[in-house]
């Protein structure tokens, strides 16, 4: 297994900043409709900041050859 960063464009980096900020406004749109006060981000943000943070730094795995009958493009 390749132990070497998985390093994403700039167009890519770009959207997956675009989606953590989506995220995050979203959530502070809609707190008031949970237990949390209106205008803050919640507990649903802090997950999908800390899920995006482990998966920048996870090194890159190769995938495995499918197995036969199995759909490609699953890995």
């Amino acid at each position: 297994m390749s132990r070497e960063p998985y390093f994403l464009s700039a167009a890519q980096r770009d959207r997956a900043i675009g989606a953590l900020l989506g995220t995050a406004a979203g959530d502070a749109l809609g707190a008031d409709r949970t237990l949390y006060p209106p205008g803050v981000w919640t507990d649903n943000t802090a997950v999908a900041i800390a899920t995006a943070t482990g998966t920048a730094g996870a090194p890159r795995r190769p995938c495995a050859p499918p197995a036969p009958g199995a759909p490609r493009g699953t890995c």
